[in-house]
Formats: C-alpha cells, structure tokens, sequence
C-alpha cells in the first residue's frame, strides 16, 4: 500500500482489515507517524484478529449505551490505549488490558482488570467519571484518564486555557490522537 495524502494508519487497517499493531509490526513502525509515498506491507489477517475484534467492539458499544458515552469515545480509548487489545498487557506503568487500568483504579472500580470485559466496564466507569469532574470539557477527561486527575487540576490551576502545553508530551499526543480518531471516524 502507498500512503496517500492526509492518509491516516487507523484508516489503511480499516480499509485492509486489519489493526493498527499488526501494521506497526510489519512495518517496523515506531509511532502512527506516516508519509506521502510510505510504501506499507499488508500483514494477512489471522483467524484471531477476525474473531477478537467484533466482540471487544460490541462490548465497549455496550458499554457506551450502558454509561451513556458516545461510542466513538470508548473506541478512541481503546484504540490509544491498546489497539483494540491487540497490545494489552501490562505498561510501563503498570497499566493492563483493552482500557489499560492500573490495579489501583480497577479495584477502585470494583473491576476484574484480566477479564476483558470487566476492563472495558471499569474504562467506561473512569472517562464517565473524568467526564463528571471536569464538565463534560473532554480533552480534560481524556488527559486525566492518562496522565492523572490531580495532574490535570495542577495544571489548569498553573497555565488556565493553556494547561495541556502543561502536560507531559505523551499526554499531549494521547489527546490529540483520540480526538483526531474520533472525527476521523465519524466522517465515516
């Protein structure tokens, strides 16, 4: 495949039927970074990917109906967090799963962090409740689901309108980049 203008690693694995991981990990890609003329491989699809996929997106569409989340937000998460638990084990900081829940959060929770869909309940639970606390203003919801709550109070108390310049660089890209896929796939 050759990259097109404005084209996006998330919309060459849906147009080919695959993941985001799988094509990072034939290609050797180190970020979702792609440039006009990038000559991609398309890795075959195994019969786990066709059948893992399905059933973790009518979970988190279950879970968004049963928390009253837009879809596509749980989608984002997911899709930042783990490529739809394509890499869903443990982080660098201790986080696991779909949703990537650190142990503290999903006993918090009252959630089962290893069970898949268990995870994907405590992650709708938490953006429902970083949603809560700060209005409804999603990129602060988001940046707290990744970086911290306290982190992100500390941070509008120090830059106001500007606080994200405030958070680490990992912060900033997680935002971005879920609500760049979130408008991407509603264009669809």
């Amino acid at each position: 495949h050759t990259v097109k203008p404005g084209e996006s690693l998330w919309q060459i694995a849906c147009a080919h039927g695959t993941t985001i991981g799988a094509l990072q990990q034939a290609n050797r890609l180190v970020s979702d970074v792609l440039h006009v003329g990038q000559i991609l491989r398309i890795p075959h699809r195994t019969a786990e990917d066709g059948e893992q996929l399905p059933k973790i997106k009518k979970w988190l569409d279950k879970a968004a109906r049963l928390f009253q989340l837009d879809s596509l937000l749980l989608y984002g998460i997911a899709y930042a967090e783990s490529d739809f638990g394509q890499n869903a084990g443990m982080s660098r900081a201790g986080a696991l799963g779909i949703m990537q829940l650190k142990e503290r959060t999903a006993r918090g929770l009252g959630v089962d962090r290893t069970d898949p869909w268990q995870n994907i309940l405590g992650g709708a639970m938490y953006i429902k409740e970083m949603l809560y606390e700060f209005d409804g203003d999603l990129p602060m919801a988001l940046a707290a689901y990744n970086w911290g709550l306290n982190h992100v109070w500390h941070a509008v108390r120090q830059g106001g309108k500007q606080w994200l310049t405030l958070a680490p660089e990992e912060t900033q890209h997680y935002v971005i980049k879920i609500m760049k896929y979130m408008s991407e796939a509603g264009r669809r």
